[in-house]
């Protein structure tokens, strides 16, 4: 789905101040401009979720930035976030499997959730700051069955 960004704030993606190239400055802006589009990533993988019908029940636990539970699924989801128009990866790298249903099976067990089925989502999104939309991309079940 395509959705609106949230207005941005502060100017914290603008790149350095005075002109000044390279340096920790430039740095430190570049992983703030990171933080924001991950952070803001999160914030429209939720809006994405709950229009779909989804109920949050979470976000930022462990390796995954958001919990949504979707009738007796509990989907345990991971965003990655690109500028641009090229389609966001699923993923950065390969999943390691085990890993992920290992993570997802102990936070499954601290929500209570009885009979709950869980599954592992991916939602890639590619963002035009200057345009304020974003596509979203959600992959079901991105490991096939965990």
């Amino acid at each position: 789905g395509i959705f609106q960004l949230p207005q941005a704030g502060g100017g914290a993606a603008s790149g350095p101040q005075g002109g000044q190239r390279g340096g920790p400055e430039k740095e430190d802006t570049m992983s703030k401009r990171i933080d924001t589009m991950k952070a803001t990533g999160a914030d429209v993988a939720a809006r994405y979720l709950v229009a779909k019908g989804y109920d949050i029940v979470a976000r930022d636990k462990g390796p995954f930035d958001v919990i949504a539970r979707e009738g007796d699924v509990l989907a345990f989801v991971s965003v990655e976030v690109r500028e641009g128009l090229e389609p966001a990866p699923a993923a950065e790298g390969p999943v390691d499997r085990e890993a992920v249903a290992s993570q997802m099976e102990l936070l499954a067990a601290a929500y209570e959730l009885g009979d709950a089925r869980v599954r592992y989502d991916e939602i890639a999104i590619s963002a035009v700051p200057s345009s304020g939309v974003a596509t979203v991309f959600h992959f079901v079940n991105a490991l096939g069955g965990c």
